[in-house]
């Protein structure tokens, strides 16, 4: 507007100026329209460019529109995934808690299935030892037959411990007699020897096989068993198996009440295993002692 502007006003003062300054007034203004022609088509382009450019930036207002949308869809679907993981979490501690639980069960349950192993080797040996006592039990059946048919058998309940004391103490008595006479010294002491050659011919009251019926099985240690069998032999050796134990063998003897176990040593270096009672009560079907602060019952089988 401003070179119109001025145009005009040159225009206006054309009348009043010399020759040579309208001529120079005219051609500037040749060359102004002839630059305002060279102008207008940039400036169409311009605007054309313009609205092009009004254009992409209304389509990339409504894709960043779609983007937003996308935005807050993702957005809650987050949300979601966050609140599921929650809950999976929670889900895991629950799981934690129950694994807690169940962790001492099994432990238990293998406790209970090495007692089970345990129960399962007691009864291949007690197997074994009712195999190794078929042919004892044979010839303490005829041991049985022999004492009857000497005369040494007794009532089951006739103690016979008490009534080996009587016994010796009836024995011992006439050899005393006899110290009291020197004149009768020889024979008394053929007497004694007699006597004692006859008391050793005797077996011992306690030989045989004897199980143990106390303490009961609710005393044993739990995941064993209350089976405890001894036998003793004439010959001095005793053998006894007891709860899952492998049989242990080894020597007795008994000196009046007392009674010796000494067992043979589980490994080489190792010490014999000694165990001493004392006998509370023996007859034929009963044997009573004490070992330690325990008493144990065994009976006949």
């Amino acid at each position: 507007m401003k070179p119109i502007m001025h145009i005009v006003t040159v225009l206006a003062l054309s009348p009043l100026l010399s020759g040579c300054i309208a001529w120079e007034i005219r051609d500037e203004i040749r060359a102004t329209n002839q630059n305002l022609c060279e102008v207008k088509p940039a400036l169409v382009h311009t605007l054309h460019s313009v609205e092009e450019t009004n254009q992409k930036i209304a389509v990339t207002q409504a894709q960043l529109a779609e983007i937003q949308a996308a935005l807050v869809v993702t957005q809650s679907k987050l949300d979601a995934v966050h609140a599921s993981l929650t809950r999976t979490d929670e889900h895991l501690t629950t799981v934690g808690g129950t694994l807690g639980q169940t962790n001492p069960k099994l432990v238990d349950l293998d406790g209970g299935l090495e007692r089970m192993k345990v129960l399962n080797d007691v009864h291949a040996t007690l197997k074994d030892v009712q195999a190794a006592l078929g042919p004892l039990s044979g010839a303490m059946g005829s041991l049985g037959g022999a004492m009857s048919f000497l005369g040494l058998s007794s009532d089951s309940s006739t103690d016979l411990l008490e009534a080996e004391e009587e016994s010796a103490a009836a024995d011992a008595a006439p050899v005393e007699a006899s110290a009291a006479d020197s004149t009768a010294k020889p024979a008394a002491g053929s007497a004694a020897d007699a006597s004692e050659a006859g008391a050793s011919k005797r077996p011992d009251p306690l030989l045989g096989t004897w199980v143990q019926v106390y303490p009961p099985p609710s005393a044993q240690a739990p995941g064993t068993t209350s089976v405890r069998i001894t036998v003793v032999t004439a010959d001095g050796r005793v053998v006894s198996a007891h709860d899952g134990q492998k049989p242990r063998s080894g020597k007795w003897t008994r000196q009046g009440r007392t009674l010796t176990f000494s067992f043979d040593p589980v490994s080489a270096g190792a010490q014999p295993e000694v165990e001493t009672g004392e006998l509370l009560s023996l007859n034929s079907r009963a044997l009573t002692i004490r070992v330690g602060d325990s008493i144990r019952v065994h009976a006949r089988p």
